[in-house]
């Protein structure tokens, strides 16, 4: 009989903490599940740490890619091996609370539109002391729907899918962002949410990403952007999917020869969804062309431009119930060059 869950832990040289991610699944207080192991061609003990815990738990799967073939790939096989109702995600160096899946799994059974679901995340350093700081991620339904479009919404180790949303989609993008570019893709028919319950210790390790890390990165992001224009039946451009990278991303770069970006830029990108998620009814209507409003008006704060007031208030995005008096003030101070 197939267990209600599969528990996927995609493994790459992690022998240092495999072993208490391993234990943090096996203290669960549910415990009709498996965990399913993938090594990607590690270098050191992590296939031998998993292999030994296998033999310990029936409950325990632990396959081999013959060579390094990449996170992609491994979670794009570990969809294809899970044999559980529901695929529950965990990185090897992060750890879940023992409320986890009995909790993830209540709200699934109570929340049948639901296909996938994160929590809250406590963030641990290398050595698994708590920072005392966290990862908060929305947990309204439609927020969560209308955020998507700009930025990642989820902890990745956190999360929990229904295999039968998982198995319609592409599977996971091949480069970096992939977990945010499947959620893009369910999000374009399905509900996606977070539970208000912190059920995850991310670990957090020192260092800085490299340019090369960063570059992918960002190639990754506009990947998801330019599956977004094409779920609402924009043809993707390059130039817009670089504005509509800029809303909420701050680490990018800068093509030479490309010109610069203008808030009438991102106003004409803005207007350019909204019209578009008319026809498609993608997202809510009302609760993204609110976000897309307050959007543009952040950009015309950023901005600092004298004009800002006269430009919000003659642009097609203004609309008068969005409008709260202090965000006039600001901008009519501005216009006076008053900072603050």
């Amino acid at each position: 009989m197939s267990p209600r869950i599969t528990v996927f832990i995609p493994v790459y040289q992690a022998e240092r903490y495999l072993a208490e991610s391993i234990e943090s699944m096996l203290g669960q207080s549910f415990a009709d599940f498996e965990v399913l192991i993938i090594d990607d061609g590690s270098c050191d003990r992590s296939y031998e740490i998993a292999a030994h815990y296998a033999t310990k738990d029936q409950r325990i799967r632990v396959l081999q890619n013959g060579e390094n073939r990449g996170v992609s790939f491994t979670r794009n096989r570990g969809i294809q091996e899970a044999k559980g109702e529901f695929l529950a995600l965990l990185d090897a160096d992060d750890l879940s609370v023992p409320e986890r899946l009995a909790k993830q799994l209540a709200f699934f059974d109570q929340n049948p539109d639901v296909v996938a679901c994160g929590t809250q995340a406590a963030i641990i350093d290398a050595d698994g002391h708590d920072t005392g700081q966290r990862i908060e991620v929305p947990t309204n339904k439609e927020e969560i729907k209308v955020l998507l479009a700009f930025q990642n919404q989820f902890v990745n180790s956190s999360m929990m899918f229904r295999m039968t949303a998982l198995r319609k989609t592409e599977g996971y993008y091949n480069g970096l962002s992939e977990d945010y570019h499947l959620a893009a893709q369910l999000n374009a028919y399905s509900n996606l949410s977070n539970l208000p319950d912190t059920l995850v210790h991310y670990r957090s390790h020192q260092g800085s990403l490299s340019k090369q890390q960063l570059s992918k990165m960002q190639e990754g992001e506009r990947a998801v952007f330019s599956l977004i224009h094409r779920q609402l039946g924009i043809k993707p451009d390059a130039h817009w999917i670089d504005v509509h990278h800029r809303v909420l991303n701050t680490l990018y770069s800068v093509d030479e020869g490309s010109r610069p970006i203008t808030v009438r830029d991102f106003e004409d990108l803005f207007i350019r969804l909204r019209d578009a998620n008319r026809k498609a009814l993608i997202y809510p209507l009302e609760s993204f062309e609110c976000l897309l409003f307050n959007l543009f008006y952040n950009k015309l704060r950023s901005s600092k431009s004298r004009t800002a007031l006269w430009t919000l208030l003659t642009s097609d995005l203004y609309q008068q119930k969005w409008v709260r008096a202090v965000m006039l003030r600001k901008l009519f101070k501005q216009g006076l060059g008053i900072t603050g």
